[in-house]
């Protein structure tokens, strides 16, 4: 059955609503290198760095706002993030052994003595750590991420030098130096979270002999978190780059090297709650740009070492969401993002929109970015707020940034100083112009303070002060303060405050009930959504008292914010009785069930109580099966399948419920929902001596039309298959075609597959595909394909390169012999003899538009360029600014240059089908791979027999067996055209 979060990839017509489970696969330096811009050196002029305030003039920002200098070399060199310790001390995480180096990364520590802005004092705080990618304080120290290690750190005497040093948590690969464990967050909930880096890795706490103790926890493709003191680590939800940020209200955001701003919508806890949940989706892109919005550098091109001004997010990092008050309230809760490959820093306005949210740029912001710069050494690559509220820029400051393992021409990675300007590194503040020069009066050693002293900051409107003092109280486990908490909690001026004093109070261990209750009916939806997040522990804990909690979480499910309504149905998943919460599911499910949000968060919690959710919204709710969206009906049927086993009473009782009311919409639903999971029972014949004549019946609701269909694979097969053929038109909707080649897929036979074969030809692409992927899934249909394209019934060229390697390994050795001679062989040369035969026609004159239809042909079912296409494989907007030689090496030979996230795997069911595809996502009970035209294929664990890795591309070598040198031509003329959508 086609699944309902299938849909969650495709795009509205803003190209906006996209859910994270799209990996772009080209390599960025987490906070900037990037794989889709390597472009090979051409004679350039000699560029040479400016003086900082040099380097200040050259930056053109707000007229409103001024940029200050913080600190620059020798006191900072190659700095890549920021933190400030709870006495006002900063810390700089420096990357001096980028890219390649054997030596040069520290952790520095700066003061500022005499209070004027400027920071005078530095301390090298610890030397020679390999590639420290972020800082944040804990307790008395500072912890730093360096692949393999997430380290704690501190000085014992006052120096402002480390003499104490312990490896925390260990196990994250030592991937390519651009891609490993970064960005340390503290959230409200007390956690810090890690960003994976895309490099993954099997972590876990050390023992006493520093090394891994216990069982490690696999972080592939997800982010994680921890608790330092409990030594509990987890996996998160996301899968981040370089750098990620916290709102005020505890919504996570991250990014990615070509998708500058994602919103973690649901964290993987919640999809651990329910062991038959296939989902795996947990973020959201927001820009309502699309997936590859514009930015507007100010830079020449002819200083950078990219022969062409990009135009797009290439190298998008160190984001934050400014939660200062040093800008005043205009910048307040707004998304900031470096670009340093384009020397610019870019702004978005966030609005919720239900469950997540968009970014939109600034109106005064649209064809021009928050600050950019001239000076092309201007690298910045991290952002934060500062103790002063101001927003600070992390600037590398070299000449370049791109990390040579990622450079196509081969002299270029020999003969270039990659580490050109290792010894400059500076860091600004933006403040608005009317301060300049000021240094705003907000305490910064805070470490000074008594804890009574710090509860009032839990309403200062900088998040700094605010985050700070909280984690003050918590590490001094500060008593005698549950009263004064309480009281901001009900009463503070802003939410923010409410939100950091219920956040203290739990834990501190001193939440009560009635101060619960009062979080669950505050006037801000931020705060009640955040209260319904802290009465999860008691909603698993059955007592008079945690019912009041139990109504009150139950009653929002009717709130008027769609964020509060999205987090009741996922924290509804820790109900002690699930069946407890079929009433409030079904309001959510019949409000808000064309968000494919909702739908995951409500199959999360519909967690064995799938009966009593049906019963309510057929009987008590009457709602008509043909009313339901398509969404909504095709959940149904596979939150009905996913508990078929296990509740035979409760399903019995209400198909005789739908048969005495005459609801044979219903039943056949149900019917549909137990068959899927091959649950027979003796009634089921009734519901499927029907099917047939309803699945064909053009005058029938669309969602009783695809029951039936789905029904048909349990008629005898001469009955079903001449229904199928006549569904597997393109004159029938794209649903119908989808459901009917599901159907016949499952039906045994030569029949089917001969009805497989004939209808790749007449139906939709993505049928086209579906069909194609199931003949050649299965082995003994792989054979009867492949007799087909011998026997000249069916053409060779139907199958795209990846189609034809994977046909060729399901056949038996003499179909495979037989095959390879009727495909052009792949491997028949090298593949440098194939990119130099193919290298002269790029000297030819191209013909654009028919490299526009070849795009269309072979290349969009897995790539995406402005707007078009489906984004599986590398995001192809971007490669405007490579050169047509390194194109062609990466189409020609696509196994040269790929990073391990963008290669395949090969996942065989226990049932013998066999799907190839890209991690899209995994979770404690699923593993989803994107395949070939952005469809998902979700697979329980307990349906896996192997999961193996290719350690190829996805997509295959032979791409020249589909195009001439000259079409080749056409088709890279085509993507290098920015100009041409």
């Amino acid at each position: 059955m086609k699944n309902w979060q299938s849909r969650m990839l495709v795009p509205d017509s803003l190209g906006r609503a996209k859910l994270l489970l799209s990996r772009n696969w080209s390599p960025s330096l987490g906070f900037v290198f990037i794989l889709s811009f390597m472009a090979s050196i051409r004679a350039a002029e000699p560029v040479s760095p400016l003086t900082p305030a040099q380097a200040i003039q050259a930056m053109r920002l707000d007229p409103a706002l001024s940029i200050e200098l913080v600190a620059s070399e020798p006191m900072v060199q190659d700095p890549v993030a920021v933190c400030w310790d709870a006495h006002g001390a900063m810390y700089v995480a420096e990357m001096g052994d980028y890219p390649a180096q054997p030596t040069g990364g520290r952790i520095k520590r700066l003061v500022d003595t005499d209070g004027d802005g400027r920071m005078d004092k530095v301390t090298t705080f610890l030397a020679e750590i390999a590639y420290p990618t972020s800082v944040l304080p804990y307790r008395d120290g500072i912890l730093v991420t360096a692949a393999p290690d997430i380290i704690w750190i501190k000085d014992t005497d006052g120096d402002g030098i480390a003499d104490q040093r312990q490896v925390l948590l260990t196990g994250f690969r030592e991937g390519n130096q651009q891609l490993r464990v970064n960005g340390l967050v503290r959230g409200l909930d007390g956690w810090i979270y890690g960003a994976n880096g895309r490099s993954d890795g099997d972590i876990g706490f050390t023992g006493e002999d520093g090394k891994q103790a216990g069982t490690p926890v696999s972080i592939r493709s997800t982010d994680f978190r921890f608790q330092p003191d409990d030594r509990i680590v987890e996996t998160a939800g996301g899968f981040t780059q370089y750098g990620q940020s916290f709102d005020d209200f505890g919504q996570r955001f991250i990014s990615w090297n070509t998708v500058h701003i994602r919103h973690v919508v649901m964290e993987q806890r919640y999809l651990a709650r329910n062991p038959n949940a296939p989902v795996t989706a947990t973020a959201q892109e927001l820009s309502d740009a699309g997936s590859t919005p514009r930015v507007f550098p100010i830079s020449e091109t002819t200083k950078r070492f990219n022969a062409e001004t990009p135009g797009f997010f290439n190298a998008s990092c160190g984001l934050t969401i400014f939660r200062g008050d040093g800008l005043g309230d205009q910048y307040r809760g707004q998304a900031f993002a470096c670009e340093p490959l384009s020397n610019l820093v870019h702004r978005d306005v966030l609005h919720s929109e239900g469950a997540s949210f968009i970014a939109s740029r600034a109106a005064e912001e649209q064809e021009r970015e928050f600050l950019a710069s001239t000076d092309t050494w201007f690298r910045p690559v991290n952002l934060a707020t500062g103790p002063d509220g101001d927003l600070y820029v992390v600037d590398f400051y070299r000449r370049w940034v791109e990390h040579p393992q990622w450079v196509a021409n081969e002299e270029a990675r020999k003969t270039v100083d990659w580490s050109e300007g290792k010894e400059f590194g500076r860091i600004y503040r933006i403040v608005p112009k009317a301060r300049s020069g000021n240094k705003t009066a907000h305490p910064s050693n805070l470490a000074a303070l008594d804890s009574k002293d710090l509860v009032p900051l839990l309403t200062h409107p900088n998040a700094w002060q605010r985050e700070t003092a909280q984690r003050l109280l918590v590490e001094r486990h500060a008593t005698g303060l549950d009263a004064e908490l309480i009281k901001l909690a009900n009463s503070a001026p802003i939410p923010q405050g409410r939100i950091h004093a219920l956040a203290t109070l739990r834990e501190l261990k001193g939440l009560t009930s009635q101060c619960l209750l009062a979080g669950l009916r505050d006037s801000a939806p931020e705060v009640r959504r955040f209260a319904v997040q802290l009465a999860e522990p008691q909603l698993d804990r059955q007592s008079p008292e945690n019912q009041t909690i139990v109504d009150a979480v139950e009653a929002l499910a009717d709130d008027e914010h769609a964020q509060v309504r999205f987090q009741v149905a996922c924290s509804l998943s820790y109900l002690d009785a699930p069946e407890k919460a079929a009433v409030p599911l079904a309001k959510l499910f019949a409000q808000d069930g064309n968000d494919p949000w909702m739908l995951q968060a409500l199959f999360v919690s519909t967690r064995g109580q799938a009966p009593a959710l049906v019963r309510e919204l057929a009987v008590n709710q009457s709602l008509a099966v043909a009313k339901l969206s398509i969404d909504q009906f095709q959940w149904l049927v596979q939150v009905i399948a996913s508990e078929a086993s296990g509740n035979a009473t409760e399903w019995d009782e209400l198909r005789k419920t739908f048969e005495s009311a005459g609801q044979t919409s219903w039943l056949r639903l149900l019917a549909l929902g137990l068959a899927t999971a091959q649950s027979a029972e003796p009634w089921f014949g009734e519901a499927v001596a029907s099917a047939n004549s309803i699945a064909i019946d053009l005058a029938a609701a669309m969602n009783d039309r695809l029951v039936a269909i789905g029904l048909l694979k349990y008629l005898a097969p001469a009955e079903a298959i001449p229904s199928l053929e006549q569904l597997l038109t393109a004159e029938q909707a794209p649903e119908i075609q989808q459901w009917a080649a599901e159907s016949v897929s499952e039906i045994p036979g030569n029949e089917a597959a001969q009805v497989q074969i004939h209808a790749v030809a007449q139906t939709s692409p993505t049928v086209r595909r579906a069909l194609l992927d199931s003949l050649i899934g299965r082995r003994d249909r792989a054979q009867q394909l492949a007799q087909a394209i011998l026997s000249g019934e069916f053409a060779a060229n139907e199958l795209d390169g990846s189609q034809r390697e994977l046909l060729l390994s399901r056949l038996d050795d003499s179909s495979r012999e037989s095959l390879s001679k009727k495909f052009v062989p792949t491997g028949s040369a090298t593949r440098n003899e194939v990119i130099a035969k193919y290298a002269p026609a790029l000297a030819e004159n191209p013909d654009v538009a028919r490299g526009r239809q070849l795009f269309q042909q072979h290349c969009r079912t897995c790539h995406f360029r402005q707007g078009d296409g489906h984004r599986v494989g590398p995001d192809l907007t971007g490669v405007a600014g490579r050169s047509p030689t390194d194109i062609l090496a990466d189409v020609l030979d696509p196994n040269r240059s790929v990073s391990v996230d963008g290669r395949s795997f090969t996942l065989v069911t226990k049932s013998g089908v066999v799907h190839s595809g890209l991690i899209a996502g995994e979770s404690a009970t699923s593993v989803t791979l994107k395949k070939p035209g952005g469809l998902l294929e979700s697979v329980l664990r307990t349906e896996i027999e192997e999961l193996r890795f290719t350690g190829k591309s996805l997509m295959p070598e032979g791409f020249e067996q589909l195009l001439s040198p000259g079409d080749l031509a056409n088709l890279i003329a085509f993507l290098k055209d920015a100009n041409i959508r």
